[in-house]
């Protein structure tokens, strides 16, 4: 993969955490092996995708994306091309996955 990472490969603590379905807030468990990992700088540029599609995200915070936001996200971003795109194609088989099995993903801010 070009952009995101496995917990293995991840060097320090500036990623932001895609979570499959609901993160476990109580549990406040981290850095999971099933999770994929965006660093910091690489959400940066993301996050101007969020806002084109108006979708709400907070890079300090825990972000929750439905399938509504998901579709809307992947819209934009066919529509802006270029990196962003190569991003979200990337993320795809993730999230595609996801969804078969949950409602939502959630994305871990830093």
């Amino acid at each position: 993969m070009k952009y995101f990472i496995s917990n293995g490969e991840r060097h320090g603590t500036v990623y932001h955490e895609f979570v499959q379905g609901e993160w476990d807030e109580e549990a406040m468990i981290f850095w999971s092996d099933d999770s994929l990992y965006l660093h910091d700088n690489v959400m940066f540029e993301l996050h101007k995708l969020f806002k084109a599609a108006n979708v709400e995200f907070d890079r300090f915070d825990e972000t929750v994306i439905t399938l509504d936001d998901w579709n809307a996200l992947v819209k934009r971003a066919g529509e802006l091309g270029g990196e962003i795109l190569e991003l979200i194609e990337e993320l795809k088989p993730w999230a595609e996955e996801n969804f078969r099995n949950n409602k939502i993903f959630t994305i871990l801010g830093i």
